[in-house]
């Protein structure tokens, strides 16, 4: 199931697709692509036009680390260096 935290910013022309859980305090750049089963956890910033998928983050860039998690999805971490 999608889920969305609270106090978090989507900009305009975001999606986010199935099964996506995005943590608190999170900001999305214009037009960002969130593919299914990704984790965006708590105080991430994902710049514009990054496209992030289920194996790896594509076409952008993104201010923190993607890491693939124990369930095979792509995971990005406020924590990392």
């Amino acid at each position: 199931m999608t889920s969305i935290g609270s106090d978090n910013l989507l900009m305009a022309y975001t999606h986010v697709a199935h099964d996506v859980r995005i943590g608190d305090h999170v900001i999305i750049g214009n037009s960002v692509g969130l593919a299914g089963h990704v984790i965006i956890e708590d105080w991430v910033d994902v710049s514009l036009t990054a496209a992030c998928t289920n194996s790896a983050a594509l076409a952008g860039s993104l201010h923190r680390a993607v890491q693939r998690s124990e369930a095979g999805r792509a995971a990005v971490f406020a924590d990392q260096p």
